[in-house]
């Protein structure tokens, strides 16, 4: 319960700097990037559950991004999992890393294409509720989190643009924790090694 208070905590000063930066308009030297997962293409793969992956499909999820000089992304977010146990499952990251333009066809009125990289790290709670070998249990992991983003954003002459983005990364838990059914030298057996993520979502910049 601490953790999830400091995360939000967090949260809230990272959301109020950028409301803060979108307040402001857009001055060519930052952006703000609000994106939603695309349901059911977006997900998370625990594959060191013994014989049976863990699967999270994301059911709901997005994040906001603020994006300064071109050069660099800071992005915090969220979703909720789809599995195969009743409980629920879901993440929070806050994620930081340098931005690359790959290239930008705009106009003098600023409109048109700009496609862009992105190479980012931080940190993830990842709460995963899953079935494994007919045992419900849940596993709490802090990680160490890590991505490459791949984006396209079409600009209109407004300061307003369509964003398209594709993700691939992974997650290493540095600490568990579980309950339920999962406990003592199961879980020891079970417990997640590494989770790889990916995802596409579309969203709206400004």
């Amino acid at each position: 319960m601490k953790t999830l208070r400091v995360v939000s905590f967090v949260a809230a000063l990272f959301v109020s700097g950028a409301t803060a930066i979108a307040a402001q308009g857009n001055q060519g030297d930052y952006y703000l990037k609000l994106r939603l997962d695309v349901p059911f293409l977006s997900g998370s793969n625990a594959n060191a559950f013994g014989n049976d992956d863990a699967n999270g499909m994301t059911m709901f999820g997005g994040s906001i991004a603020v994006e300064l000089y071109d050069r660099v992304a800071i992005e915090l977010g969220s979703a909720f999992f789809f599995t195969l146990a009743d409980e629920f499952s879901g993440d929070i990251f806050l994620r930081g890393g340098a931005l690359f333009t790959l290239g930008d066809n705009g106009n003098a009125q600023g409109s048109g294409w700009v496609w862009q990289l992105a190479v980012l790290g931080g940190y993830r709670y990842l709460k995963f509720a899953e079935q494994v070998d007919g045992i419900d249990g849940v596993e709490t992991n802090h990680c160490v989190s890590v991505a490459v983003t791949l984006e396209t954003t079409r600009w209109f002459s407004t300061g307003f643009g369509i964003n398209i983005r594709v993700l691939a990364g992974g997650s290493l838990p540095v600490y568990q924790t579980s309950n339920g059914d999962w406990s003592g030298t199961y879980h020891n057996n079970q417990a997640s090694q590494f989770v790889t993520d990916l995802g596409l979502s579309i969203g709206v910049a400004f």
